[in-house]
């Protein structure tokens, strides 16, 4: 099925190809200003999605919290780590952008006839930090759709057919675990441990949610810093009974990237299902006890994994299969 973020300035015809996208038996999801933890906000409508069998549209999200901040002068309540999560958690779920636009003179006009909290200038200004931030901050292609431009239907097809590719493609991924995160092709894959749920939000075992103060937001802090973070793949050892998650299944679809065992027990799980990785202090130990060495730790620990495992890995496997 298909999972479609419709990104845009107001007026650009977006709650209405948000409609006629979902169909009949589709979802649309309308986002405004976050009223709390922005993340959170922006996960949760996707949290039970499934490729397989949903169809979610998203009426404006975390693309935007970039952007109007900018545009009304107040702060963005999103971090670089926690959007950067917010893409590799878009990226496992097959997600389309669509970044919505219209003739800039139709636009005007429908401006000055409407009630909406944006004057023309604004409008210009978002629009072009919209097609600046999916460019060059975002990790999913973008189709860009014009209002105005031909009918609905003339478009919505073309959307249509690479939003349901996009979704066939990480499909598979939901036939192992619905709790990995990040890109279906990644370079490095690191593994660790089991969902705690301390900070109280029902994460549905998602790994290394950056939530303020968490080794999840100190990890993704460091890939971050070290432009390291589009192509990664991020699960836990263990789902949220402590059952093993089929890792060497999960590695053989991912293209048997380099993995990294992020603790004792990641490297235990990842021992007795024969797959071949480096391993690492978990990042919670490093931010409470070794918090100086954490600079360009996980981009060096990647780095190492490539080195060592990549190579190693495919003829393990292939004298195993």
């Amino acid at each position: 099925m298909t999972a479609v973020l419709l990104e845009g300035v107001d007026l650009t015809g977006k709650t209405t190809l948000a409609r006629a996208l979902a169909g009949e038996h589709g979802h649309v999801v309308h986002s405004g200003p976050p009223s709390g933890p922005a993340i959170a906000e922006y996960i949760k409508p996707m949290l039970d999605y499934d490729p397989r069998h949903d169809t979610i549209i998203l009426d404006r999200g975390h693309v935007g919290e970039l952007v109007w901040p900018q545009i009304f002068d107040r702060e963005s309540d999103f971090t670089p780590s926690q959007f950067a999560y917010m893409e590799l958690f878009m990226m496992s779920r097959g997600t389309t952008y669509v970044l919505c636009q219209r003739d800039f003179t139709d636009l005007s006009a429908a401006l000055q006839d409407s009630d909406e909290p944006i004057d023309e200038r604004q409008a210009y200004d978002a629009n072009d930090a919209f097609i600046e931030t999916l460019t060059e901050m975002c990790a999913s292609p973008v189709i860009t759709y014009n209002f105005g431009r031909g009918q609905v239907e003339d478009q919505m097809d073309g959307i249509a057919s690479v939003a349901e590719a996009s979704a066939e493609f990480v499909s598979p991924i939901f036939n192992i675990t619905p709790r990995y995160v990040g890109s279906p092709r990644p370079r490095a894959l690191l593994v660790g441990e089991q969902c705690n749920g301390d900070d109280g939000l029902a994460w549905n075992g998602l790994p290394f949610v950056p939530m303020p103060g968490t080794s999840g937001e100190f990890m993704l802090d460091e890939l971050v810093d070290a432009d390291a973070w589009e192509n990664i793949g991020l699960v836990n050892a263990l789902d949220l009974d402590g059952k093993p998650e089929a890792i060497r299944d999960l590695w053989n679809l991912l293209g048997r990237p380099a993995v990294v065992a992020l603790g004792k027990k990641a490297e235990k799980v990842l021992k007795k299902q024969g797959v071949p990785h480096g391993a690492a202090p978990h990042p919670s130990y490093v931010k409470r006890f070794k918090r100086g060495e954490g600079r360009f730790y996980l981009a060096t620990l990647i780095a190492f994994a490539a080195a060592t495992t990549t190579l190693e890995g495919a003829a393990y496997a292939n004298d195993r299969s």
